[in-house]
Order: C-alpha cells, then structure tokens, then sequence
C-alpha cells in the first residue's frame, strides 16, 4: 500500500508498534529503514536510507527538540518550588487512526508540579509533600485508560487527575510526546504541553 492511503503507514512500519517500551530511537530507525544511502534532498529535507545515518539524525533531532521542551517547561514559575518527573514511558491506544486504537504504541510523559516544599523541607516528612510513586500511577491510569482521539485530550485529563488527586499541587505543566507519528517523514515525536492550575480546576467544577 502507498500513495495517500493513510493506512499505509502502519503496512509499510508494522514494527514500529511492536517494539518494546524500552527501544531507543535509534533502534526504531535501524528496524524501519535500510538500504540506500542518507543524502540532501535540498533544503529542509533529507533523503533516509543508510540505518547508520538515520539513527544519527534521529538522536540529533530527538535530542535538539528535547533539549528545547526542557528549558521551556522549567520555566512554568520561576521562583516557585516544583517537583520534576521526567521521561514516565506508557503504552497507549491513542489516535484518530483505527491502527492506532487497535495496536497502541509508547506515549512518553513529563510533569512539573508546582507545590510549596516548606512544610515538608523542614520536617522531613513524607506526609507533608507529594508523593511520587502516586503521581506515577495516576498518570498510568490516564495513559493506559480509555483511548482517546486527541493527545491534546489525554494532556488535559492527566492535568486534572494529577491537581483532582494532590490537594498540595498548585499547579502542574504536562508534557506528552508520541513518538510514533503516523506521518510518512522524519521526525523524533509530536508533542502537546498544558499547564493547569487548581483555579481552573475549581472554575471547572463550577460549570
């Protein structure tokens, strides 16, 4: 299959969504391309064919883009106390695509929350900041929960789990990637970032 048949994506790189949580980027370009050589398709685009240079742009541009995600999300409050949790990996079913929906793929998660660590600084106790380990199920439970079409959507109710459940996060910034884009070109992942704060959370609960 080809030409402008959207299905032909998941024809052409049936293994992009069989590949285990843990495969790195390199080892989905290695699996998906071969042959051919890796040359200038002039500006703004590249030919792909050899594994070697395909799996060198992907870490380039997987790095690039990444790098710049970082800088943006780290400044949601400058000056305030946050907890950071990068690179959560879950597999979703995700997507307008009915490939998608039936075969799921990685989704890859960060959040930033933005809390007081006061209380919790001075008596070093558990009780009195956020704990990890819930956060982290609580944005599985949305990930791999009902499928939705949007990633924009998936964001958004992982924003609302995350301040529904923690009364001490004032706000939380979520970033979601998929790196497994049903688009025929290059690229290291799409992504959507939201920021949430508990006055929208209470507007909400309002209407």
């Amino acid at each position: 299959m080809g030409g402008n048949d959207p299905l032909s994506f998941y024809s052409e790189k049936p293994l992009c969504f069989a590949e285990e949580v843990s495969s790195p980027p390199h080892c989905r370009a290695k699996r998906t391309h071969s042959g051919g050589e890796l040359r200038s398709g002039g500006r703004g685009r590249v030919d792909i064919g050899s594994t070697t240079g395909a799996s060198h742009m992907w870490l380039r541009a997987s790095t690039r883009l990444r790098n710049v995600s970082r800088r943006d999300v780290h400044t949601m409050a400058e000056g305030q106390d946050r907890i950071i949790l990068r690179d959560l990996l879950f597999r979703g079913r995700h997507g307008v695509l009915s490939a998608e929906r039936e075969l799921g793929q990685r989704f890859e998660v960060d959040l930033v929350l933005q809390t007081d660590h006061s209380a919790a600084a001075a008596s070093d106790s558990l009780e009195l900041t956020i704990n990890y380990a819930h956060i982290y199920e609580q944005a599985r439970s949305v990930v791999e929960g009902p499928p939705r079409r949007l990633i924009e959507t998936v964001a958004v109710d992982l924003a609302r789990e995350v301040l529904l459940r923690n009364p001490r996060v004032e706000t939380v910034a979520v970033t979601l990637r998929k790196p497994q884009v049903p688009i025929h070109g290059i690229l290291a992942y799409a992504a959507v970032e939201v920021t949430r704060s508990r006055g929208w959370l209470l507007e909400e609960c309002r209407t």
